[in-house]
């Protein structure tokens, strides 16, 4: 039961063979059987090699699709600092008596990622590890569309940063003007006090 894809063959040199997949309890397994003398003998290694992944092995998803994975820096972009999410979940399979702390996973972004690029686009990877190695991996994709950005952005500067920033300037060079305004205003009236007191 639930045995799908199945392909059988008989040759010469290599006997009778069975490749299959099944699926149970959310995990699938694929079967290889070479070089049985009977179709029969492949159709029962096949069985008993499905029982045994079954029975001793566990799949556990590691992460979701759609999964946040953090933010990513774009360079020469109108936004240089980009969200990211998995394209498809991720999974690993362990032997039943592994403990769950021996499974991990790491994100691994690429290197160089410029402007204009598209959303959807692979910008890198979740590592699935067992015991500190990769045994599996899903891409990871930015969120948005980045089109190209202003000079700044070679910087990892945004535009809205870039501008925002201009604004606070602007606004810290105003204040200082008008408070020296209102202390030369401050001054020339108290020399004005002065001089009709004399």
């Amino acid at each position: 039961e639930g045995v799908y894809g199945v392909k059988t063959g008989f040759m010469g040199a290599s006997g009778y063979c069975f490749v299959g997949a099944c699926e149970k309890n959310g995990m699938d397994l694929i079967c290889v059987v070479l070089n049985d003398e009977t179709r029969k003998e492949s159709f029962q290694d096949a069985t008993k090699l499905f029982d045994y992944g079954f029975d001793n092995f566990y799949t556990e998803k590691m992460v979701d699709k759609g999964e946040d994975t953090g933010h990513v820096m774009v360079k020469y972009g109108h936004d240089t600092f980009v969200p990211t999410e998995t394209k498809e979940a991720g999974y690993i399979t362990l032997p039943n008596q592994a403990a769950e702390s021996m499974a991990d996973s790491d994100v691994k972004y690429d290197k160089g990622i410029e402007a204009p690029i598209k959303k959807g686009t692979k910008v890198g990877v979740v590592e699935m590890k067992q015991d500190g190695k990769v045994v599996s991996s899903t891409d990871v994709v930015i969120t948005k569309d980045v089109k190209k950005g202003g000079p700044w952005s070679a910087l990892y500067i945004s535009d809205m940063m870039f501008y925002a920033g201009v604004v606070i300037i602007a606004a810290v060079i105003a204040f200082i003007a008008s408070v020296n305004i209102r202390r030369k205003k401050r001054k020339a009236a108290a020399e004005a006090r002065a001089a009709r007191r004399q």
